[in-house]
């Protein structure tokens, strides 16, 4: 699979996922790589840096999961 399909799908299960994600993710920048999260931290940079050193090989999709009062639907 290529990394634009593979970023895609990671996409497309963050949107489904997000507010299952917020339990545990609330505030924070999460690293997805094949619908798995693979890291996560305060800030992008925590977030992609500890995604890299797991996984130098990947390019992960990094998002940032919102406070549920801040989420519009």
């Amino acid at each position: 699979m290529e990394t634009g399909e593979i970023l895609k799908k990671d996409s497309e299960w963050l949107s489904e996922n997000m507010a299952k994600l917020q339990e545990s993710y609330e505030g924070k920048w999460i690293a997805i790589v094949n619908k798995k999260i693979i890291a996560f931290g305060k800030n992008f940079g925590e977030a992609f840096d500890l995604a890299k050193k797991k996984f130098p090989n990947i390019n992960p999709l990094i998002d940032y999961v919102p406070k549920k009062e801040a989420l519009i639907l």
